[in-house]
């Protein structure tokens, strides 16, 4: 049987304190086999006969990423709505999950805050012309 590390001393079991060998002065808990237990000693010897029930499964490698993808026709193409060419992404509709272009990440950003609708555009562009300050 393994020596448990966390010997306590000076033990006070009304506010629940003790001066544990490894840590100093600490908080204790009552343990169910009728014990009283340093809380940090207590919290890892529960976290490894935990990690003892679960292990930890192996990773999965890595998969290349696959040619002909929406993504990899975006080389050397510019934004459609504001013709910028560097941070392209691929621009999709959300229903059919259909590829619909190319759109630098700010677009396709404002175009997903509007969620996708085309009259909530148009009550932007129309806010937009009202609130313009005269020149």
């Amino acid at each position: 049987m393994r020596q448990w590390k966390h010997r306590l001393r000076k033990l006070d079991e009304v506010n629940r304190r003790a001066l544990c060998a490894t840590c100093g002065p600490v908080d204790i808990v009552w343990t169910s086999n009728g014990r009283w237990r340093c809380r940090k000693g207590k919290n890892a010897y529960d976290l490894a006969s935990w990690h003892k029930k679960h292990p930890r499964k192996p990773r999965k490698p890595i998969q290349p990423r696959k040619r002909g993808t929406r993504f990899s026709r975006l080389r050397g193409e510019t934004c459609e709505i504001c013709g910028r060419t560097e941070k392209l992404c691929g621009d999709h509709n959300h229903n059919t999950d259909k590829f619909r272009g190319t759109l630098c990440t700010t677009c396709n950003t404002g175009l997903g805050m509007f969620h996708d609708k085309p009259e909530l555009l148009e009550k932007a562009i129309k806010y937009l012309k009202e609130k313009e300050p005269s020149a």
